[in-house]
């Protein structure tokens, strides 16, 4: 059956997200990958979850909080690369900014020596279809679907499962609306004028399963360092990043929020400088996810004027939360 025949509700998925050295797949390298599993029926299941040895210098630390260390012993690409090219059998693979994640997983496959050309569907770029363009980053995104995000932006795990709910709650917004195939899906990007190359991925088979690899089970899933176990691990500032984060998930900033921003810095003694600098750094970074394409549309510069504007007012001595 082509994928255009194949209904989406009757389809396996494979959400899959990476954390990486850097932007350019080119040079940098990936040093976590994490995968979701969702079947027809909904239900979705952590399958591979794996710090990678990049086999060069680590860099991004702090975007993602991996560190030399964590890595030391990680099994290097080429010791999983069956593994993940096993998981993604037969199904459709599902990312926020997708062709970001497997961009960098194909880079991996052909400094192998391989292919690596799924089929996919982009969480960001889906809900153009139904409103105008958006791009919203994941945490944002899953705070206007009223997906719970716990707050962990740059975890391969967390980013997975988040993006598996996320995908659940547009696969059904798709069956509301009529769109019941892939073709479908693609005739409705037509009509709407969405374009990009998610949905000339969207054209390709699935990729066929793999004979003498019959799934991820194979590999146990290695413990992340900063995992539940090694919370305590996790440096003060990137605590309060992701408070700050959780404040202002849906552009604007209330007193209890502002009070719970005010507790964390206390209670992990961030100072000012320290605060105004990780305010400063997620301005930074949704700026930076915007600009991926090369371009920030109207609606995006006014999204980011609105977290500016929350950040500002989550400052030490900050004038009071926007509306309140």
């Amino acid at each position: 059956m082509r994928l255009a025949d194949r209904a989406i509700a009757e389809t396996p998925f494979l959400v899959v997200d990476v954390e990486t050295t850097g932007l350019d797949a080119s040079y940098d390298r990936v040093v976590e990958v994490s995968a979701v599993r969702v079947s027809p029926d909904g239900t979705a299941r952590v399958v591979f979850d794996t710090l990678i040895r990049p086999e060069r210098a680590m860099a991004a630390t702090a975007i993602h909080g991996i560190t030399e260390a964590d890595v030391a012993d990680a099994p290097r690409f080429s010791e999983l690369a069956d593994a993940v090219r096993a998981l993604m059998a037969e199904r459709v693979i599902v990312g926020h900014n997708a062709g970001f994640d497997l961009r960098f997983l194909r880079m991996e496959f052909e400094r192998l020596g391989r292919t690596l050309e799924p089929p996919h569907v982009c969480t960001m770029r889906l809900p153009a279809l139904f409103d105008r363009p958006a791009r919203w980053p994941l945490w944002w995104a899953c705070q206007r679907a009223g997906v719970p995000f716990d707050g962990q932006a740059h975890s391969a795990r967390g980013d997975a499962v988040a993006t598996a709910a996320l995908w659940q709650v547009q696969r059904g917004r798709l069956g509301e609306a009529g769109v019941e195939t892939f073709g479908a899906l693609l005739a409705r990007a037509r009509r709407m004028r969405v374009t990009g190359r998610w949905l000339d991925a969207l054209t390709r088979p699935t990729l066929p399963a793999v004979p003498l690899v019959t799934g991820a089970r194979q590999v146990p899933l290695k413990p992340r360092a900063r995992g539940e176990a090694g919370a305590a691990a996790v440096s003060p500032k990137r605590r309060y990043l992701d408070a700050v984060v959780r404040a202002v998930a849906r552009l604007e900033v209330d007193a209890d929020g502002r009070e719970a921003v005010r507790a964390a810095r206390i209670r992990l003694g961030i100072d000012d400088e320290t605060a105004r600098a990780v305010h400063a750094r997620i301005l930074a970074g949704a700026r930076r996810r915007y600009a991926e394409n090369g371009r920030i549309d109207p609606e995006e510069e006014s999204n980011l004027e609105a977290l500016a504007a929350c950040l500002v007012a989550l400052e030490p001595g900050g004038a009071g939360p926007p509306g309140g």
